[in-house]
C-alpha cells in the first residue's frame, strides 16, 4: 500500500524524468521553446511547491 509520502516521492520522480525527456527533445530540436514551456510549466511548479527547487529555469531551459 502506498503512503502519502511514497506517492509524493513517486510524483516528484516522475516529474523530474518527464522534464529530462522534454529537455532532450528540445536539445534535439524536435520541440521549440514555446512547446517546451507548455509541457514543463506545471511540472516545474509542482516541484517548486514540493521541495525540488534545483530544477529552476536556469538549469533547464
Amino acid at each position: 500500500m502506498y503512503t502519502g509520502n511514497k506517492v509524493k516521492k513517486d510524483l516528484i520522480d516522475l516529474c523530474v524524468q518527464f522534464i529530462e525527456m522534454i529537455d532532450n527533445l528540445k536539445k534535439q530540436g524536435i520541440i521549440d521553446e514555446t512547446e517546451y514551456q507548455k509541457l514543463v510549466k506545471n511540472k516545474k511548479r509542482f516541484l517548486e511547491e514540493h521541495g525540488r527547487n534545483d530544477l529552476k529555469e536556469e538549469n533547464h531551459g
